[in-house]
């Protein structure tokens, strides 16, 4: 009522202002300019449900296509690093160099102890363990 016919009786300058919309113009839209009815509180609940929808969608797609990413990059390789071959061989050799010294020690060990008995009681008997 009395709003649109204030706003048409108001003078129009020439400039820059005329160009700029006004506040109560949100998008320059004429049927949004003019203050329907189209633009009520229930219908900007429904466009805000929609999005809300549309995100959720999306959100759970988005998900679901970093899960099968992930996925398949595990499936194929692709988050190992690139020398754990390297890293890997690097591990065994060190490994075997243990077990080997720990054979060397024990056959050591073996043969002080043999040549400690030999000392006391002449010739030593070869080692048996008899397991019964």
């Amino acid at each position: 009522g009395k709003l649109k016919m204030a706003e048409k009786s108001a003078p129009v300058s020439e400039g820059p202002a005329s160009i700029v919309p006004g506040p109560d113009v949100s998008s320059g839209d004429a049927a949004h300019a003019s203050g329907d009815a189209e633009d009520s509180p229930a219908e900007r609940s429904g466009d805000t449900a929609v999005w809300g929808i549309f995100k959720k969608a999306a959100t759970k797609v988005y998900k679901g296509l970093e899960y099968a990413g992930e996925t398949i990059a595990e499936w194929l390789g692709l988050n190992d690093s690139e020398y754990q071959w390297a890293i890997d061989e690097y591990l065994r050799r060190k490994r075997e160099e243990e077990a080997h010294k720990k054979e060397l020690e024990e056959e050591e060990a073996e043969r002080l102890q043999d040549m400690e008995g030999g000392a006391s009681g002449g010739a030593a008997a070869p080692a048996v363990s008899a397991t019964v």
